[in-house]
Formats: structure tokens, C-alpha cells, sequence
């Protein structure tokens, strides 16, 4: 959970970025660079999502336990879609 919320801080400082260079349209090449930045986040939080996933179903027995924290992760807290 921290590398994630690192990566999240992380990806909102480079959306700020792009967005202030948004008003001077002149720096382009600035907010492309934020854009890489941020996709380049975004892959690495996809794969802390995945190893988080992988590491509750290598350690925990109960299937019930494990729906529950999946749904967790995955932003759903729970609630049935």
C-alpha cells in the first residue's frame, strides 16, 4: 500500500505539471515529458496492483477472505457491482 500511494503522489505532482504547461502552450515538449512520466507510473502501479493480487492468493487459504480483500484492492471496498 505504500509504493502505491507513493505512486499516486507521484503521478498527481506530473498531472499538475501538465496542466499548469497547459496555460503556455510554448512548452509542449514539457508536457509530453510529464505524459511519459505519468504512463510510466501508471505501468508500475499496475504491476504493484498485480504482485499485491498474486502475493493474497499465494497466502491466503480462505476463498471467501480472498474475494473480499481482492474487491478491496481493486477499489470496489466491497460493494457488488
Amino acid at each position: 500500500m505504500q509504493k502505491m500511494a507513493e505512486l499516486i503522489e507521484q503521478g498527481a505532482l506530473h498531472i499538475k505539471t501538465a496542466i499548469l504547461e497547459l496555460r503556455d502552450m510554448k512548452k509542449i515538449r514539457n508536457i509530453t515529458e510529464s505524459l511519459v512520466k505519468i504512463n510510466s507510473i501508471e505501468n508500475q502501479a499496475d504491476d504493484v496492483f498485480d504482485m499485491s493480487i498474486e502475493r493474497l492468493f499465494d497466502t491466503e487459504p480462505d476463498a471467501k477472505s480472498v474475494i473480499k480483500k481482492k474487491r478491496y484492492l481493486s477499489g470496489n471496498g466491497g460493494s457488488y457491482r
